[in-house]
């Protein structure tokens, strides 16, 4: 076969991206903290259904049909408190954190600083 009479034509020439191919990086790591506190709370929420706790000797007497003749209060309200708070201190101490890391990789994003390379090399 020849190709004598046949023309080829460009119709574009070929030119580089200004912009390097890749996956949308911001909207990844919103996807992923998003995903990731969606999952402590769903985590969380299941672990407080499985592992119930009454709080009233009423409670008791529907789940057992027997009633309740007495109940004990908690006694070191101080120590209860002093756990509470170190709980919530944890936790808002690691979303911190968390959020924080979430800026820092948007804002190196966004003025184009490769961390791995500055760490790395």
């Amino acid at each position: 076969m020849s190709s004598e009479g046949v023309q080829f034509r460009v119709l574009a020439e070929p030119r580089v991206p200004k912009n390097a191919a890749g996956p949308n990086r911001p909207l990844n790591y919103t996807i992923v903290v998003g995903f990731g506190f969606a999952a402590g709370l769903g985590l969380a929420f299941l672990i407080s259904q499985l592992n119930p706790v009454l709080i009233r000797a009423s409670q008791l007497t529907a789940l057992t049909s027997y009633p309740v003749l007495g109940a004990v209060s908690h006694l070191n309200k101080a120590h209860i408190l002093k756990v509470k708070r170190t709980r919530l201190l944890v936790f808002l101490l690691s979303s911190s954190i968390i959020t924080g890391m979430y800026g820092v990789l948007m804002g190196a994003e966004i003025m184009n600083i490769n961390i791995y390379a500055r760490i790395f090399s």
